[in-house]
């Protein structure tokens, strides 16, 4: 699982660069990694995130609004999920990574 939140996916030091070689290779390995999930996908990121022993806000990855919006179900705080729905979610998703960890 990674987190894809601007700064770590693409990461900082490519936001900074004035080429965009490295935003572009980094896309390019964020697509291909995408293609290997054999079933679902599961995508992370945070509203806050502590770097450096200090708590900061993040924004979601720039490589996910490219993405198309009917292959995407967005659940969390920003949405009109109810807390019910997240946490059956939430239940699911760890119920189906553990038994993958036990194959």
């Amino acid at each position: 699982i990674i987190g894809v939140e601007d700064g770590i996916l693409p990461h900082r030091n490519h936001l900074e660069s004035e080429s965009t070689d490295g935003i572009e290779e980094e896309r390019r390995l964020f697509y291909v990694g995408m293609t290997r999930a054999q079933r679902k996908l599961t995508l992370t990121l945070a509203q806050q995130r502590r770097m450096f022993g200090e708590d900061t806000s993040t924004s979601p990855s720039r490589f996910l609004t490219e993405l198309p919006t009917e292959d995407i179900q967005w659940l969390g705080e920003n949405t009109e999920d109810s807390e019910s729905r997240r946490r059956e979610a939430g239940r699911f998703y760890l119920q189906q990574l553990k038994m993958s960890l036990q194959e």
